[in-house]
């Protein structure tokens, strides 16, 4: 509940949040968050390229991106402005 409320906090007008992560315990954690926010969650396969994956961003109009520490540094190089919260950091 607390990632939920960050979640509201820090998504005010849009309720889309991607997360690109290989399968951990923080995956569960970001779905059901989102969901607690009444936000939707927008799942993208950890294979794909960084710019398949901002594209994809861009088509699903997320607001936020939760990554894990091994894809987040290519996912920033790609996404401008779009913020990108990486598993395990304090943002996080």
């Amino acid at each position: 509940l607390r990632l939920a409320t960050a979640l509201r906090a820090g998504t005010v007008d849009q309720s889309r949040v991607a997360l690109m992560t290989e399968n951990a315990a923080e995956y569960l954690e970001v779905m059901f968050g989102t969901w607690a926010a009444e936000g939707a969650i927008v799942p993208i396969n950890y294979k794909l390229h960084a710019k398949e994956a901002a594209r994809i961003f861009e088509d699903a109009d997320t607001c936020l991106v939760i990554a894990s520490e091994r894809l987040a540094p290519a996912i920033r190089q790609e996404c401008g402005d779009r913020k990108v919260v990486t598993i395990g950091s304090p943002e996080y």
